[in-house]
Protein backbone atom coordinates (compact mmCIF):
# COMPACT_ATOMS: atom_id res chain seq x y z
CA UNK A 1 0.00 0.00 0.00
CA UNK A 2 1.41 3.41 -1.00
CA UNK A 3 2.12 5.89 1.79
CA UNK A 4 -0.47 8.42 0.55
CA UNK A 5 -3.12 5.69 0.40
CA UNK A 6 -2.16 4.55 3.90
CA UNK A 7 -2.50 8.12 5.18
CA UNK A 8 -5.97 8.35 3.64
CA UNK A 9 -7.07 5.25 5.54
CA UNK A 10 -5.35 6.39 8.75
CA UNK A 11 -6.90 9.87 8.66
CA UNK A 12 -10.33 8.74 9.86
CA UNK A 13 -9.21 6.59 12.82
CA UNK A 14 -6.72 9.19 14.06
CA UNK A 15 -9.05 12.20 13.79
CA UNK A 16 -11.93 10.08 15.06
CA UNK A 17 -9.97 9.19 18.18
CA UNK A 18 -9.19 12.87 18.74
CA UNK A 19 -12.87 13.82 18.39
CA UNK A 20 -13.76 11.00 20.77
CA UNK A 21 -11.35 12.33 23.39
CA UNK A 22 -13.03 15.74 23.16
CA UNK A 23 -16.53 14.25 23.28
CA UNK A 24 -15.91 12.13 26.38
CA UNK A 25 -15.50 14.98 28.89
CA UNK A 26 -18.55 16.72 27.42
CA UNK A 27 -20.68 13.62 27.97
CA UNK A 28 -19.31 13.10 31.48
CA UNK A 29 -20.35 16.63 32.52
CA UNK A 30 -23.71 16.71 30.75
CA UNK A 31 -25.10 13.26 31.57
CA UNK A 32 -25.20 11.08 34.69
CA UNK A 33 -22.60 8.42 35.39
CA UNK A 34 -25.27 5.72 35.07
CA UNK A 35 -26.29 6.95 31.60
CA UNK A 36 -22.68 6.86 30.44
CA UNK A 37 -22.53 3.27 31.67
CA UNK A 38 -25.67 2.40 29.73
CA UNK A 39 -24.21 3.83 26.52
CA UNK A 40 -21.14 1.65 27.09
CA UNK A 41 -23.45 -1.38 26.94
CA UNK A 42 -24.90 -0.12 23.65
CA UNK A 43 -21.40 0.19 22.18
CA UNK A 44 -20.55 -3.33 23.32
CA UNK A 45 -23.59 -4.77 21.54
CA UNK A 46 -22.94 -2.76 18.38
CA UNK A 47 -19.41 -4.16 18.35
CA UNK A 48 -20.65 -7.73 18.68
CA UNK A 49 -23.59 -7.61 16.27
CA UNK A 50 -21.65 -7.56 12.96
CA UNK A 51 -19.40 -10.40 14.16
CA UNK A 52 -22.34 -12.69 14.91
CA UNK A 53 -25.00 -11.65 12.41
CA UNK A 54 -22.75 -11.69 9.32
CA UNK A 55 -21.81 -15.31 10.21
CA UNK A 56 -18.31 -14.72 8.84
CA UNK A 57 -19.50 -13.79 5.35
CA UNK A 58 -17.94 -10.35 5.76
CA UNK A 59 -14.56 -12.08 6.15
CA UNK A 60 -15.24 -14.16 3.04
CA UNK A 61 -16.10 -10.99 1.12
CA UNK A 62 -12.64 -9.61 1.88
CA UNK A 63 -10.96 -12.94 1.04
CA UNK A 64 -12.77 -13.48 -2.28
CA UNK A 65 -12.89 -9.87 -3.50
CA UNK A 66 -9.62 -9.79 -5.46
CA UNK A 67 -10.28 -13.14 -7.17
CA UNK A 68 -13.96 -12.56 -7.95
CA UNK A 69 -14.98 -11.87 -11.56
CA UNK A 70 -18.25 -10.27 -10.42
CA UNK A 71 -17.68 -8.15 -7.34
CA UNK A 72 -21.30 -6.97 -7.28
CA UNK A 73 -22.53 -10.57 -7.26
CA UNK A 74 -20.09 -11.35 -4.45
CA UNK A 75 -21.44 -8.37 -2.49
CA UNK A 76 -25.00 -9.70 -2.83
CA UNK A 77 -24.04 -13.26 -1.94
CA UNK A 78 -22.62 -11.95 1.34
CA UNK A 79 -24.93 -9.12 2.38
CA UNK A 80 -28.30 -10.73 1.59
CA UNK A 81 -27.84 -13.84 3.80
CA UNK A 82 -26.52 -11.54 6.53
CA UNK A 83 -29.68 -9.44 6.27
CA UNK A 84 -31.86 -12.55 6.54
CA UNK A 85 -29.96 -13.70 9.65
CA UNK A 86 -30.19 -10.19 11.13
CA UNK A 87 -33.96 -9.85 10.65
CA UNK A 88 -34.62 -13.35 11.96
CA UNK A 89 -32.35 -12.92 15.00
CA UNK A 90 -33.66 -9.49 15.95
CA UNK A 91 -37.24 -10.68 15.59
CA UNK A 92 -36.57 -13.71 17.77
CA UNK A 93 -34.75 -11.73 20.46
CA UNK A 94 -37.30 -8.92 20.71
CA UNK A 95 -40.15 -11.43 20.95
CA UNK A 96 -38.53 -13.22 23.88
CA UNK A 97 -37.14 -10.40 26.03
CA UNK A 98 -36.94 -6.67 26.67
CA UNK A 99 -33.70 -5.58 25.03
CA UNK A 100 -33.61 -2.31 26.97
CA UNK A 101 -34.14 -4.10 30.29
CA UNK A 102 -31.28 -6.48 29.55
CA UNK A 103 -28.85 -3.75 28.47
CA UNK A 104 -29.91 -0.66 30.39
CA UNK A 105 -31.96 -1.93 33.33
CA UNK A 106 -34.94 0.05 31.98
CA UNK A 107 -37.97 -1.58 30.38
CA UNK A 108 -38.78 0.89 27.62
CA UNK A 109 -40.15 0.05 24.17
CA UNK A 110 -38.57 3.11 22.51
CA UNK A 111 -35.13 2.25 23.89
CA UNK A 112 -35.45 -1.33 22.64
CA UNK A 113 -36.49 -0.10 19.19
CA UNK A 114 -33.52 2.27 19.04
CA UNK A 115 -31.12 -0.54 19.97
CA UNK A 116 -32.59 -2.77 17.25
CA UNK A 117 -32.14 0.05 14.73
CA UNK A 118 -28.54 0.56 15.84
CA UNK A 119 -27.79 -3.15 15.40
CA UNK A 120 -29.37 -3.15 11.93
CA UNK A 121 -27.33 -0.10 10.92
CA UNK A 122 -24.12 -1.66 12.27
CA UNK A 123 -24.53 -4.84 10.20
CA UNK A 124 -25.25 -2.99 6.94
CA UNK A 125 -22.54 -0.44 7.69
CA UNK A 126 -20.05 -3.28 8.06
CA UNK A 127 -20.49 -4.21 4.40
CA UNK A 128 -20.71 -0.59 3.28
CA UNK A 129 -17.36 0.20 4.89
CA UNK A 130 -15.77 -3.04 3.63
CA UNK A 131 -16.79 -2.15 0.08
CA UNK A 132 -15.02 1.21 0.41
CA UNK A 133 -11.95 -0.49 1.86
CA UNK A 134 -11.71 -3.08 -0.89
CA UNK A 135 -12.16 -0.39 -3.54
CA UNK A 136 -9.20 1.46 -1.96
CA UNK A 137 -11.36 4.56 -1.37
CA UNK A 138 -9.39 5.78 1.63
CA UNK A 139 -10.95 9.23 1.94
CA UNK A 140 -14.50 7.85 1.85
CA UNK A 141 -13.50 5.16 4.37
CA UNK A 142 -12.16 7.81 6.74
CA UNK A 143 -15.28 9.90 6.27
CA UNK A 144 -17.44 7.04 7.59
CA UNK A 145 -15.47 7.09 10.84
CA UNK A 146 -15.45 10.88 11.11
CA UNK A 147 -19.20 11.14 10.47
CA UNK A 148 -19.86 8.58 13.19
CA UNK A 149 -17.66 10.43 15.66
CA UNK A 150 -18.71 14.00 14.88
CA UNK A 151 -22.48 13.37 14.91
CA UNK A 152 -22.60 12.85 18.68
CA UNK A 153 -20.93 16.15 19.74
CA UNK A 154 -22.97 18.07 17.15
CA UNK A 155 -26.22 16.71 18.59
CA UNK A 156 -24.99 17.37 22.14
CA UNK A 157 -24.35 20.98 21.14
CA UNK A 158 -27.87 21.26 19.73
CA UNK A 159 -29.28 19.80 22.95
CA UNK A 160 -27.43 22.49 24.89
CA UNK A 161 -28.49 25.34 22.57
CA UNK A 162 -32.16 24.39 22.75
CA UNK A 163 -31.92 23.67 26.49
CA UNK A 164 -33.16 20.11 26.19
CA UNK A 165 -33.20 17.91 29.27
CA UNK A 166 -30.04 15.85 29.61
CA UNK A 167 -31.91 12.54 29.60
CA UNK A 168 -30.65 9.10 28.62
CA UNK A 169 -33.15 9.10 25.74
CA UNK A 170 -31.36 12.03 24.10
CA UNK A 171 -27.95 10.43 24.59
CA UNK A 172 -29.19 7.15 23.11
CA UNK A 173 -30.71 8.98 20.13
CA UNK A 174 -27.39 10.75 19.52
CA UNK A 175 -25.45 7.49 19.38
CA UNK A 176 -27.99 5.70 17.19
CA UNK A 177 -28.07 8.74 14.89
CA UNK A 178 -24.28 8.59 14.53
CA UNK A 179 -24.64 5.17 12.91
CA UNK A 180 -27.74 6.13 10.94
CA UNK A 181 -25.92 9.07 9.30
CA UNK A 182 -23.25 6.82 7.79
CA UNK A 183 -25.83 4.21 6.78
CA UNK A 184 -27.94 6.81 4.96
CA UNK A 185 -24.90 8.47 3.34
CA UNK A 186 -23.77 5.18 1.79
CA UNK A 187 -27.27 3.79 1.16
CA UNK A 188 -27.52 4.93 -2.51
CA UNK A 189 -24.21 3.20 -3.28
CA UNK A 190 -25.33 0.07 -1.43
CA UNK A 191 -28.66 -0.12 -3.26
CA UNK A 192 -26.84 0.41 -6.54
CA UNK A 193 -24.52 -2.51 -5.79
CA UNK A 194 -27.48 -4.74 -4.92
CA UNK A 195 -29.68 -3.93 -7.93
CA UNK A 196 -26.92 -3.68 -10.55
CA UNK A 197 -25.72 -7.19 -9.82
CA UNK A 198 -26.33 -9.71 -12.60
CA UNK A 199 -26.96 -12.43 -10.05
CA UNK A 200 -29.27 -15.00 -11.65
CA UNK A 201 -29.71 -17.41 -8.78
CA UNK A 202 -28.66 -17.81 -5.21
CA UNK A 203 -25.50 -19.94 -5.41
CA UNK A 204 -25.96 -22.00 -2.25
CA UNK A 205 -22.77 -24.01 -2.75
CA UNK A 206 -20.69 -20.84 -3.04
CA UNK A 207 -22.33 -19.35 0.05
CA UNK A 208 -21.58 -22.58 1.92
CA UNK A 209 -17.94 -22.43 0.81
CA UNK A 210 -17.64 -18.82 1.97
CA UNK A 211 -19.35 -19.67 5.25
CA UNK A 212 -16.90 -22.53 5.88
CA UNK A 213 -14.01 -20.10 5.46
CA UNK A 214 -15.49 -17.12 7.24
CA UNK A 215 -17.18 -18.69 10.24
CA UNK A 216 -13.98 -19.91 12.00
CA UNK A 217 -12.46 -16.46 11.41
CA UNK A 218 -15.58 -14.83 12.84
CA UNK A 219 -15.44 -17.23 15.78
CA UNK A 220 -11.90 -16.08 16.53
CA UNK A 221 -12.98 -12.45 16.19
CA UNK A 222 -15.88 -13.10 18.57
CA UNK A 223 -13.47 -14.67 21.08
CA UNK A 224 -11.28 -11.58 20.81
CA UNK A 225 -14.36 -9.38 21.23
CA UNK A 226 -15.11 -11.31 24.42
CA UNK A 227 -11.65 -10.52 25.77
CA UNK A 228 -12.28 -6.80 25.32
CA UNK A 229 -15.98 -6.63 26.20
CA UNK A 230 -17.04 -9.29 28.70
CA UNK A 231 -15.62 -7.17 31.51
CA UNK A 232 -18.43 -4.69 30.84
CA UNK A 233 -21.08 -7.39 31.17
CA UNK A 234 -19.58 -8.48 34.49
CA UNK A 235 -19.58 -4.88 35.71
CA UNK A 236 -23.18 -4.47 34.53
CA UNK A 237 -24.21 -7.56 36.50
CA UNK A 238 -22.11 -7.29 39.67
CA UNK A 239 -21.23 -3.61 40.15
CA UNK A 240 -23.82 -1.46 38.38
CA UNK A 241 -23.72 1.27 35.77
CA UNK A 242 -21.62 3.71 37.81
CA UNK A 243 -18.59 1.40 37.93
CA UNK A 244 -19.22 0.44 34.31
CA UNK A 245 -19.11 4.12 33.33
CA UNK A 246 -15.82 4.69 35.17
CA UNK A 247 -14.23 1.68 33.50
CA UNK A 248 -15.60 2.59 30.05
CA UNK A 249 -14.31 6.13 30.41
CA UNK A 250 -10.80 4.82 31.15
CA UNK A 251 -10.98 2.45 28.17
CA UNK A 252 -12.08 5.33 25.95
CA UNK A 253 -9.14 7.49 27.01
CA UNK A 254 -6.86 4.53 26.26
CA UNK A 255 -8.44 4.10 22.81
CA UNK A 256 -5.69 6.17 21.17
CA UNK A 257 -3.54 3.05 21.54
CA UNK A 258 -6.22 1.07 19.70
CA UNK A 259 -6.00 3.51 16.79
CA UNK A 260 -2.22 3.08 16.60
CA UNK A 261 -2.75 -0.68 16.78
CA UNK A 262 -5.12 -0.53 13.80
CA UNK A 263 -2.75 1.57 11.68
CA UNK A 264 0.18 -0.74 12.46
CA UNK A 265 -1.77 -3.95 11.76
CA UNK A 266 -2.88 -2.69 8.34
CA UNK A 267 0.77 -2.27 7.31
CA UNK A 268 2.47 -5.11 9.16
CA UNK A 269 1.17 -8.32 7.55
CA UNK A 270 1.71 -7.28 3.89
CA UNK A 271 5.22 -6.10 4.79
CA UNK A 272 6.16 -9.40 6.46
CA UNK A 273 4.85 -11.47 3.55
CA UNK A 274 6.86 -9.33 1.14
CA UNK A 275 10.04 -9.92 3.18
CA UNK A 276 9.30 -13.64 3.25
CA UNK A 277 8.78 -13.83 -0.51
CA UNK A 278 11.79 -11.70 -1.44
CA UNK A 279 14.39 -12.85 1.09
CA UNK A 280 13.35 -16.14 2.70
CA UNK A 281 12.67 -17.24 6.27
CA UNK A 282 15.97 -16.43 7.99
CA UNK A 283 16.30 -12.90 6.60
CA UNK A 284 12.62 -12.27 7.30
CA UNK A 285 13.09 -13.37 10.91
CA UNK A 286 16.01 -10.96 11.38
CA UNK A 287 13.90 -8.03 10.19
CA UNK A 288 10.92 -9.12 12.29
CA UNK A 289 13.10 -9.29 15.41
CA UNK A 290 14.51 -5.84 14.66
CA UNK A 291 11.02 -4.38 14.30
CA UNK A 292 9.98 -6.23 17.45
CA UNK A 293 12.77 -4.56 19.45
CA UNK A 294 11.94 -1.07 18.16
CA UNK A 295 8.15 -1.34 18.59
CA UNK A 296 8.59 -2.86 22.05
CA UNK A 297 10.84 0.04 23.03
CA UNK A 298 8.27 2.59 21.80
CA UNK A 299 5.39 0.78 23.53
CA UNK A 300 7.11 0.67 26.93
CA UNK A 301 8.21 4.30 26.62
CA UNK A 302 4.67 5.48 25.82
CA UNK A 303 3.35 3.36 28.68
CA UNK A 304 5.73 5.02 31.15
CA UNK A 305 4.86 8.48 29.83
CA UNK A 306 1.15 7.69 30.19
CA UNK A 307 1.81 6.78 33.81
CA UNK A 308 3.69 10.05 34.29
CA UNK A 309 0.92 12.30 32.99
CA UNK A 310 -2.25 10.32 33.76
CA UNK A 311 -3.08 12.83 36.53
CA UNK A 312 -4.03 15.39 33.85
CA UNK A 313 -7.22 13.48 33.03
CA UNK A 314 -8.92 14.33 36.32
CA UNK A 315 -9.03 18.02 35.38
CA UNK A 316 -11.29 17.26 32.40
CA UNK A 317 -13.90 14.99 34.00
CA UNK A 318 -16.14 15.22 37.10
CA UNK A 319 -14.98 13.98 40.50
CA UNK A 320 -17.31 10.99 40.21
CA UNK A 321 -14.87 9.56 37.65
CA UNK A 322 -11.93 9.89 40.04
CA UNK A 323 -10.46 6.42 39.40
CA UNK A 324 -10.18 6.89 35.63
CA UNK A 325 -6.64 8.29 35.81
CA UNK A 326 -5.54 5.29 37.87
CA UNK A 327 -7.20 2.79 35.53
CA UNK A 328 -5.62 4.29 32.41
CA UNK A 329 -2.44 2.19 32.51
CA UNK A 330 -4.25 -1.12 32.89
CA UNK A 331 -6.60 -0.12 30.06
CA UNK A 332 -3.63 0.74 27.84
CA UNK A 333 -2.14 -2.73 28.24
CA UNK A 334 -4.63 -4.72 26.07
CA UNK A 335 -4.19 -2.73 22.81
CA UNK A 336 -0.46 -2.40 23.47
CA UNK A 337 0.01 -6.13 24.10
CA UNK A 338 -2.14 -7.03 21.10
CA UNK A 339 0.04 -4.87 18.84
CA UNK A 340 3.17 -6.58 20.17
CA UNK A 341 1.55 -9.99 19.60
CA UNK A 342 1.15 -9.19 15.90
CA UNK A 343 4.94 -9.18 15.70
CA UNK A 344 5.88 -11.97 18.10
CA UNK A 345 3.32 -14.40 16.62
CA UNK A 346 3.97 -13.64 12.97
CA UNK A 347 4.77 -17.32 12.36
CA UNK A 348 1.09 -18.22 12.82
CA UNK A 349 0.19 -16.07 9.82
CA UNK A 350 3.13 -17.27 7.75
CA UNK A 351 2.16 -20.92 8.33
CA UNK A 352 -1.58 -20.16 7.96
CA UNK A 353 -2.22 -21.64 11.41
CA UNK A 354 -5.70 -20.18 11.91
CA UNK A 355 -6.68 -22.94 14.33
CA UNK A 356 -3.74 -22.17 16.62
CA UNK A 357 -4.67 -18.48 16.58
CA UNK A 358 -8.22 -19.43 17.52
CA UNK A 359 -6.89 -21.71 20.29
CA UNK A 360 -4.88 -18.87 21.84
CA UNK A 361 -7.93 -16.59 21.70
CA UNK A 362 -10.15 -19.18 23.38
CA UNK A 363 -7.64 -19.85 26.19
CA UNK A 364 -7.26 -16.11 26.79
CA UNK A 365 -11.06 -15.71 26.72
CA UNK A 366 -11.48 -18.42 29.36
CA UNK A 367 -8.84 -16.66 31.46
CA UNK A 368 -10.77 -13.43 31.02
CA UNK A 369 -14.06 -15.00 32.14
CA UNK A 370 -12.49 -16.68 35.19
CA UNK A 371 -10.60 -13.59 36.39
CA UNK A 372 -13.55 -11.26 35.80
CA UNK A 373 -15.83 -13.64 37.68
CA UNK A 374 -13.47 -13.59 40.65
CA UNK A 375 -12.19 -9.98 40.63
CA UNK A 376 -15.18 -7.84 39.57
CA UNK A 377 -17.37 -8.65 42.62
CA UNK A 378 -14.39 -7.80 44.86
CA UNK A 379 -12.87 -4.75 43.17
CA UNK A 380 -15.45 -3.48 40.64
CA UNK A 381 -13.86 -1.48 37.79
CA UNK A 382 -10.37 -2.08 39.15
CA UNK A 383 -11.00 -5.81 39.08
CA UNK A 384 -12.28 -5.67 35.49
CA UNK A 385 -9.21 -3.75 34.35
CA UNK A 386 -6.89 -6.24 36.08
CA UNK A 387 -8.72 -9.23 34.57
CA UNK A 388 -8.61 -7.93 31.00
CA UNK A 389 -4.94 -6.95 31.21
CA UNK A 390 -4.04 -10.38 32.59
CA UNK A 391 -5.98 -12.21 29.86
CA UNK A 392 -4.13 -10.25 27.17
CA UNK A 393 -0.81 -11.13 28.77
CA UNK A 394 -1.81 -14.81 28.57
CA UNK A 395 -2.88 -14.24 24.95
CA UNK A 396 0.51 -12.74 24.09
CA UNK A 397 2.54 -15.53 25.67
CA UNK A 398 0.51 -18.37 24.14
CA UNK A 399 0.50 -16.86 20.63
CA UNK A 400 4.23 -16.17 20.79
CA UNK A 401 5.08 -19.69 21.97
CA UNK A 402 2.84 -21.34 19.37
CA UNK A 403 4.48 -19.23 16.67
CA UNK A 404 7.92 -20.40 17.84
CA UNK A 405 6.77 -24.03 17.65
CA UNK A 406 5.70 -23.94 14.01
CA UNK A 407 8.11 -21.34 12.57
CA UNK A 408 11.46 -19.92 13.60
CA UNK A 409 12.21 -19.07 17.23
CA UNK A 410 12.23 -15.44 18.33
CA UNK A 411 13.80 -13.96 21.47
CA UNK A 412 10.79 -12.96 23.56
CA UNK A 413 11.55 -14.18 27.11
CA UNK A 414 12.85 -10.73 28.06
CA UNK A 415 9.63 -9.21 26.74
CA UNK A 416 7.55 -11.61 28.83
CA UNK A 417 9.39 -10.49 31.95
CA UNK A 418 9.03 -6.78 31.20
CA UNK A 419 5.34 -7.05 30.31
CA UNK A 420 4.63 -9.02 33.47
CA UNK A 421 6.44 -6.37 35.53
CA UNK A 422 4.47 -3.60 33.79
CA UNK A 423 1.21 -5.40 34.53
CA UNK A 424 2.11 -5.80 38.20
CA UNK A 425 3.13 -2.13 38.47
CA UNK A 426 -0.09 -1.02 36.76
CA UNK A 427 -2.11 -3.09 39.25
CA UNK A 428 -0.22 -1.51 42.17
CA UNK A 429 -0.82 1.92 40.62
CA UNK A 430 -4.59 1.30 40.65
CA UNK A 431 -4.64 0.60 44.40
CA UNK A 432 -2.26 3.40 45.47
CA UNK A 433 -3.67 6.02 47.86
CA UNK A 434 -4.50 9.37 46.27
CA UNK A 435 -2.00 11.26 48.45
CA UNK A 436 0.87 9.21 46.96
CA UNK A 437 -0.25 9.43 43.36
CA UNK A 438 2.01 12.31 42.30
CA UNK A 439 5.05 10.56 43.74
CA UNK A 440 4.19 7.49 41.65
CA UNK A 441 3.76 9.72 38.58
CA UNK A 442 7.31 10.95 39.11
CA UNK A 443 8.55 7.37 39.37
CA UNK A 444 6.96 6.57 36.01
CA UNK A 445 8.76 9.58 34.50
CA UNK A 446 12.05 8.37 35.95
CA UNK A 447 11.28 4.95 34.49
CA UNK A 448 10.83 6.51 31.04
CA UNK A 449 14.22 8.25 31.31
CA UNK A 450 15.98 5.07 32.44
CA UNK A 451 14.28 3.05 29.71
CA UNK A 452 15.66 5.45 27.09
CA UNK A 453 19.12 5.35 28.69
CA UNK A 454 19.33 1.55 28.56
CA UNK A 455 17.89 1.34 25.04
CA UNK A 456 20.00 3.86 23.13
CA UNK A 457 20.50 1.35 20.32
CA UNK A 458 16.77 1.24 19.59
CA UNK A 459 16.59 5.05 19.62
CA UNK A 460 19.35 5.26 17.00
CA UNK A 461 17.64 2.61 14.85
CA UNK A 462 14.33 4.48 14.98
CA UNK A 463 15.99 7.79 14.13
CA UNK A 464 17.76 6.06 11.27
CA UNK A 465 14.45 4.83 9.91
CA UNK A 466 12.83 8.25 10.29
CA UNK A 467 15.65 9.70 8.20
CA UNK A 468 14.67 7.20 5.49
CA UNK A 469 17.84 5.18 5.71
CA UNK A 470 17.74 1.42 5.34
CA UNK A 471 17.86 -0.67 8.47
CA UNK A 472 20.51 -3.30 7.99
Amino acid sequence: MQINKLLQFALGPVLGAFIGLITLPIISWYFTVEDVGRIAMLNVVIGLAPLILTAGLDQSYVREYSESDSKLELFNLCILPSLIVTFFSLGLITSQMSVSQFLFGIDNYLYSALVVLAIFFSVIKRYQVLELRMQQRGIAFSMTILLTKVTVPILLLLYYIFELTNSFKLLLIAYVASHAVVFLWLLPSTLSSIFKSKIKSFNISKIKKMFNFGFPVALGAAAFWGMTSLDKFFLRSYSGFEELAIFSMAVSFASIATVLQGVFSSVWSPLVYKWLKDEGDESCLQKVELVNQCIFFIAVLLFCLAGSFSWIIKYFIPDSYGDVSKLLLLCLLPPMIFTLSLISSVGLGIKRAAKLTLLSSIIALLTNVATNYYLVPLYDAKGAACATALSFLVFYIIKSELSKLIWLSMSVIKHYTILFAMTVLAVIFVFIDDENIYFINMLWLMGAVLWCFFNKKQIFLILKYVRKEKIA
